[in-house]
């Protein structure tokens, strides 16, 4: 899966270019269509082209009256079969927000070839947008703690991280190379490849990535199958590739949903894990943590308007007056979704609000953490006592520097050690790449 091609937009197109030379329309409306696309081609993203080219083809497949004659009439006849039509839409009759989709293009499209009819066609837009998250599916800093904790390649960590940092789309994420991500110095950012196709509108410009720094850099520098290809993908899958240029080693939009999915059933987070999820997440903690509008649209890459704020900054007005006590100092602001971050006590290496590991060292960096450490290390003494005195010596000391090296490991292990762990960088737990999703 390339990554200048991450969502196969263009192939998407291409496809969608064939059934339009297969379909058995009017040939007037074949040519007239094709003539628009041409012209649109660079106005409009290939994504939207390839939409655009379905829902035509389909309309003129289902009027009577070939789409270039068309007057208004003949349009609110169309769409007063369309909506009644249980073949078009899933498993039954098509949402109003379909319809609208179809009208839309109808009208775009005859809007560019001067129909004076379409001045009196209005598209049917539906007045209760759906919203696609609900406030109480946002994922909370525990929610994030537990995916990345689930993790067991550093590459998922820090996939997870960077989605909830970032608030990136898939595509975006996804189309990122090596060298698309700068991870020296405090100030550490990402800029969207400027070859990829379908980012929507986004500026090709750095961004900053602020919690997920440690595990990217943890990932590149212990993980990655080629950090020293600039234009390797980076979410790079461990399966064997050829020669960069033939093959980047994208993940596929599927690998990267299910890798997610994985790994929400095994931390039983029981809410959406898909990348839009993540994005109305960002977007919302963003907004607690204090980011003003400006900030935030320039994070994910999006001017957003009055209804898309709405949708996706999920405040009641309960949480807001909590921000405005916990501003005031009257209460403590125990907001779920922000949290105050920090340093790991060990290296110094900043961590997530959502990190209960560091992932540079594996130190323990909150009270439940440290507490699970030293829970584990009485286990591990009490489990050993009934072997004989030589052996428990040197499990003891095995067991006990695997907790100091990687305390993150701890209900991670499915064997005994096999040998001494060795106390360098090496083995720490980024660089052990046996974990499997």
């Amino acid at each position: 899966m390339p990554t200048d091609d991450f969502s196969g937009f263009r192939r998407r197109y291409d496809n969608a270019l064939e059934r339009l030379a297969e379909a058995d329309i009017h040939p007037d409306d074949h040519d007239a269509i094709r003539s628009w696309l041409r012209a649109r081609d660079g106005d409009l993203a290939v994504s939207s082209l390839g939409q655009y080219a379905n829902r035509l083809r389909r309309l003129a497949e289902w009027s009577d009256v070939p789409l270039i004659d068309l007057d208004l009439d003949d349009a609110q006849e169309l769409f007063f079969r369309v909506r009644r039509d249980d073949s078009i839409g899933r498993g039954g009759q098509p949402s109003d927000a379909t319809v609208y989709n179809y009208q839309a293009a109808l009208s775009t499209w005859a809007t560019d070839r001067g129909e004076e009819w379409v001045a009196n066609f209005d598209p049917d837009k539906p007045d209760d947008q759906e919203h696609t998250v609900d406030e109480a599916d946002m994922l909370s800093q525990d929610d994030v703690g537990d995916l990345v904790e689930a993790a067991r390649r550093p590459r998922n960590q820090a996939l997870v991280e960077f989605l909830a940092d970032t608030g990136a789309r898939l595509t975006l994420a996804g189309s990122l190379r090596v060298k698309d991500v700068d991870l020296e110095g405090e100030r550490a950012t990402y800029t969207p490849n400027r070859n990829a196709i379908g980012l929507k509108g986004a500026t090709i410009q750095p961004y900053p990535i602020i919690d997920a720094k440690a595990s990217l850099r943890v990932y590149l520098n212990h993980s990655h199958p080629r950090p020293d290809e600039p234009e390797a993908a980076l979410f790079h899958t461990f399966d064997e590739c050829g020669p960069v240029a033939e093959e980047d080693g994208a993940l596929s939009p599927s690998r990267f949903k299910s890798i997610l999915t994985t790994l929400a059933d095994r931390a039983e987070v029981d809410k959406p894990v898909n990348p839009h999820n993540f994005r109305h997440s960002a977007v919302t903690r963003m907004w607690r943590e204090g980011y003003d509008k400006q900030e935030i649209q320039h994070r994910v890459q999006w001017s957003l308007d009055t209804d898309m704020w709405q949708r996706y900054v999920h405040v009641t007005a309960e949480q807001m007056n909590e921000e405005i006590f916990a501003g005031a100092g009257i209460v403590d602001d125990d907001d779920s979704l922000s949290r105050e971050r920090q340093r790991c006590g060990n290296c110094r290496e900043p961590v997530s609000p959502s990190a209960r590991w560091c992932p540079n060292c594996g130190e323990a960096v909150t009270k439940e953490a440290r507490e699970r450490q030293q829970a584990g290390r009485q286990s591990m003494m009490s489990g050993i006592e009934d072997v004989r005195a030589p052996q428990r010596v040197s499990l003891r000391t095995q067991g006990v520097g695997i907790l100091d090296v990687d305390p993150s490991r701890l209900g991670q292990a499915e064997t005994p050690p096999s040998s001494s762990v060795s106390s360098d960088s090496s083995s720490s737990p980024s660089s052990i790449e046996s974990r499997n999703d």
